[in-house]
C-alpha cells in the first residue's frame, strides 16, 4: 500500500524543461500584472512584444544556468515595461501626483522625524 503511494507520487512529480518553466513564471507575471491593473485584459501585440518568445528565451537561458535569480529580476522588469507602455498608450491609468500641499507635508513630517528634543535625546544615549 504505501509503495503504491510512492509510485503515485513518482508519477505526479514531472521534471519541467526549462522552456515550460520560463512559460509558466511568464504566465504568473502576466496575471500578476492583470491583477494589479483591475483584470483588464493586456493587448496581445503588449504582451507578445514584452513577455514573447525572445523574452522568454532569455528566461529560459538564465534557468538553464541555475540563475533563477536573474530570471526574476528579468520578468520583473518585462512587467514593469509592459505596465509603463499600457500607461502611455492610455491602456490604464497613469498614478496620480502628489499636490504640492501633500509634497509639503511629507517634507514636514520627514523634517519631524530628523527633530528630537533634548529629553527624547538624553533618554535615548543612557541606552
Amino acid at each position: 500500500m504505501a509503495e503504491e503511494v510512492k509510485e503515485k507520487e513518482k508519477e505526479g512529480v514531472k521534471p519541467t524543461t526549462p522552456e515550460e518553466a520560463a512559460k509558466k513564471a511568464a504566465d504568473v507575471i502576466i496575471k500578476q500584472l492583470e491583477k494589479e491593473i483591475g483584470g483588464k485584459p493586456i493587448p496581445d501585440e503588449l504582451r507578445e512584444k514584452h513577455l514573447g518568445y525572445r523574452n522568454i528565451k532569455h528566461v529560459r537561458t538564465f534557468i538553464e544556468q541555475r540563475r533563477e535569480y536573474y530570471a526574476k529580476l528579468f520578468l520583473t522588469q518585462c512587467k514593469r515595461d509592459l505596465k509603463l507602455e499600457m500607461m502611455e498608450k492610455g491602456i490604464i491609468p497613469r498614478p496620480s501626483k502628489l499636490t504640492l500641499g501633500q509634497i509639503e507635508t511629507k517634507k514636514a513630517e520627514v523634517a519631524d522625524y530628523y527633530t528630537i528634543d533634548e529629553s527624547t535625546m538624553m533618554h535615548l544615549s543612557k541606552n
